[in-house]
């Protein structure tokens, strides 16, 4: 081997003894612990969005019927789990922001977002990506095997008729039945709503954990009616159920799914990130399709909002402050779930 080859194989060995640049290690994604309502179809979708948006924050889920998510979210209070609720019904959200469990914060996009989707404060609580009225969910076969006319109205479902035929939501554990039932008693008064609950018990067959499961059941034949959420009705109309749908009259009832910061989160700054995105066309695109008025305005839900206004206003503040003396007149009612 000549001088020239030995110098230069020894100044190659030394290089290899060289340190090369260390390479950075990838900066670890930021994970929200996100309680959620909504339903289990939306929850891929809406990771998927987020994360496209917000690719150094992941979202891991806890998922449950809008009464239990209160529930649970009460009592952590003294040391919360979660940094977001996302998709809880505004008697929830009232619940929370009462044992000052929220911290408010103004998104982003919160000039574009529509007045009646957000709290009335500076910065807000809360936004809103959805809001959806309720509906009677009809199989359309059942109801013509069985002989049996379509519900309208409130007082179509207490025709004994109807007896065995209604599945409706369990308000204790769901956020969609409580709604129904504190819209009904603050439209026409405990003197009226009460007897009407107790008529209407006694056409109902069974009690469901949550507030799709009616439309779901209705769906598959299980039940000719089931009182739900015209969303949920929708999406499973779409996928070729024999449903129709009614939406009642005096009132409307519509709640809100709701979305807010956890306080105490040392998180805050993806927290806000979320909520950032929950208030733009990221939950938008994905709610709209689902006959829902969403957080943003859009002239092509006029007739949705025109019809969602025939009910008479709810005052979600005052339905959490009655919430368990109703559970608990509801319970007495019903006595234990058929």
């Amino acid at each position: 081997m000549s001088r020239l080859s030995v110098l230069f194989a020894a100044v190659l060995f030394l290089l290899l003894l060289v340190p090369g640049p260390t390479a950075r290690p990838a900066r670890a994604a930021t994970e929200l612990t996100v309680y959620t309502a909504v339903e289990v179809e939306l929850l891929t979708p809406y990771k998927r969005s987020f994360e496209a948006a917000f690719p150094g924050i992941t979202i891991a889920w806890t998922r449950d019927s809008g009464g239990v998510i209160t529930s649970r979210l009460l009592a952590e209070k003294n040391a919360p789990k979660a940094d977001v609720v996302f998709g809880l019904t505004s008697s929830g959200i009232a619940a929370l922001q009462a044992e000052g469990l929220i911290e408010p914060y103004a998104p982003a996009n919160l000039a574009a977002v529509s007045p009646e989707m957000r709290e009335n404060a500076d910065p807000p609580a809360w936004i809103a990506i959805s809001s959806c009225p309720l509906a009677f969910c009809i199989n359309k076969r059942e109801a013509q095997r069985l002989e049996l006319p379509l519900p309208r109205t409130w007082e179509d479902l207490i025709n004994p008729v109807y007896r065995g035929h209604i599945v409706m939501p369990d308000p204790a554990s769901s956020g969609t039945a409580f709604a129904m039932i504190a819209h009904i008693i603050q439209a026409w008064g405990e003197a009226k709503a009460w007897p009407y609950f107790e008529a209407l018990h006694q056409n109902v067959a069974l009690y469901t954990h949550s507030g799709s499961q009616p439309a779901e059941m209705a769906a598959k034949g299980e039940t000719a009616i089931g009182i739900s959420q015209e969303a949920f009705t929708q999406t499973l109309i779409r996928r070729g159920a024999p449903l129709v749908t009614a939406i009642p009259h005096n009132p409307t009832p519509v709640d809100l799914e709701l979305c807010a910061i956890i306080k105490g989160t040392p998180k805050t700054e993806a927290a806000r990130k979320l909520m950032d995105w929950a208030a733009s066309a990221g939950t938008a695109d994905i709610v709209g399709p689902r006959r829902c008025l969403t957080v943003l305005t859009s002239p092509s839900t006029s007739e949705l909002r025109e019809t969602m206004a025939g009910g008479a206003a709810y005052d979600f503040t005052r339905a959490a402050g009655e919430r368990d003396a109703i559970l608990k007149r509801w319970r007495e009612m019903t006595g234990k779930n058929r």
